[in-house]
Order: structure tokens, then C-alpha cells, then sequence
């Protein structure tokens, strides 16, 4: 359903708006939308007004030639951002930020919670991010709320390209490594039990070489003490047997 309608005049005055109605005449705001319904006989984008992002459309009054535009808005709430949320693969969390020259976005609509919302902004109102300007980039952040967070972000077309609105998708990173738990508890055991045949694979290597060398040693004691005639109880075929 629409959540603002405005009736502009062809000279593209704004007569009335459901959002304001005591408004007085005035300019409508964005003249390259009534410009494009001129040229295909309608019109739509995304578009920021008041600090709110709509839908729009833009059609003519027709009785039967355009006497006036009608401009119908349909707000990207909380309500249509969970609904982008609930339709994605993942059920990644959906956010529309609005950037200013100041630092500061400020936040349009989330499906985040009311907590994760204000972290999430706290964490959007570094300045210097580590991105490319106008790109998309997927960065890692520790929620204070418990777990890890991916969060792609990119730029959104408006009709009004210094709007600068940009598109936050974030996922839970316990989400996303969930299915591969039961993987990485068989790789740790795997490794665990690589060390310990290792341990003790050197430990029955190492007694295989010291008890021939022992059993020399001694002999060669008792020889030295002048035992001449007891025998070397060493069988091995190697070099020391």
C-alpha cells in the first residue's frame, strides 16, 4: 500500500502531499523523475525524502490528456526490509544507511534488532572504513551483543545521486561456519591423534637404537673389568648386530 502520494502540476509544482496537508506550493523535488514520466509516460526509482527512503512512482493525470502528475511513495520500512530478510538465501539482515558529508549515516530502515541497531551504527559512523569509495567490500566485526559479524554494503541508485544511499546485508558468522563445525571437530581430532602416533612412534624408535647401545656399553664394562667369558646378549640385524 502507499505510504505518501503528492499531486504535482505540470510546471511541477507540488500542490498537495498526504504527509503535509498543510503544505503551501512548492517545487517538487526531484524535476529528473517528472522528466523521465514526461519522456516514457511514467516513472520510478528509489528516492530519500525527509529522511525516509521510498519506492516511487510517477503517472500522469490523464482527463484524457495529462492535466497533472500524481507522485505514490511506498516507504521502505521495517516491515519491507524484514520481508527482504525473510526472501534471502541466508536470512541475512537487510539495512538502508544514508551517508553525509559529515561522517555521520544516519540509519533509514533495519531488519536488526533495536540493540544491534545502535552497535551497527556506531560501528558505520567510522569515517575512514576500510573500502574503496562508491565499491563494496565484506568486513568482519565483533558484536558487543556475543558473536561475529560479515557485512556487505553497497551502493544504492536513487534518483538523487547525492542522496549517497548504500544497502547493508549482515550475517551471522556462527550462522555461516555452523554446517562446517561437525568438519573442523574430525580435522582437530585428526591432528590430535596424528601428533600422538608421532610420539610414540619416536619413542619405540628411539628405545629400537638406544638398547643395542646399552647393551654394548655394558658388555664393554665387563670386558674392561676383565669378564672375558660372558657372552653379548644383543640380536639385531642391523649395524650393531
Amino acid at each position: 500500500h502507499a505510504s505518501r502520494a503528492m499531486i504535482v502540476t505540470l510546471e511541477g509544482d507540488a500542490i498537495a502531499d498526504t504527509a503535509n496537508p498543510d503544505m503551501r506550493v512548492e517545487k517538487f523535488p526531484f524535476p529528473s523523475l517528472l522528466e523521465a514520466a514526461d519522456d516514457r509516460g511514467d516513472a520510478n526509482a528509489l528516492l530519500v525524502l525527509d529522511d525516509h527512503l521510498y519506492v516511487a512512482v510517477v503517472v500522469p493525470v490523464l482527463a484524457p490528456i495529462p492535466i497533472a502528475w500524481i507522485a505514490v511513495g511506498v516507504e521502505v520500512d521495517a516491515d519491507m526490509v524484514e520481508l527482504l530478510k525473510q526472501q534471502s538465501p541466508i536470512g541475512a539482515d537487510v539495512s538502508f544507511i544514508r551517508l553525509r558529508n559529515t561522517g555521520v549515516p544516519r540509519l533509514l530502515a533495519s531488519s536488526l534488532g533495536q540493540e544491534m541497531r545502535q552497535e551497527f551504527m556506531d560501528v558505520m559512523s567510522v569515517a575512514d572504513r576500510a573500502r574503496d569509495p562508491g565499491g563494496t567490500a565484506v568486513m568482519e566485526r565483533t558484536s558487543k551483543t556475543g558473536g561475529s559479524y560479515f557485512t556487505l554494503y553497497s551502493p544504492v541508485e536513487t534518483v538523487d545521486d547525492d542522496d549517497d544511499v548504500e544497502a547493508v546485508l549482515q550475517y551471522s558468522a556462527e550462522t555461516a561456519f555452523k554446517p562446517y563445525q561437525p568438519l573442523l571437530y574430525w580435522l582437530v581430532g585428526l591432528s590430535v591423534t596424528g601428533v600422538l602416533l608421532v610420539i610414540v612412534g619416536s619413542i619405540v624408535v628411539g628405545r629400537s637404537v638406544t638398547r643395542p647401545v646399552r647393551v654394548l656399553a655394558d658388555a664393554a664394562g665387563r670386558l674392561q673389568a676383565g669378564h672375558y667369558n660372558e657372552p653379548i646378549n644383543l640380536k639385531s640385524s642391523d649395524e650393531l648386530g
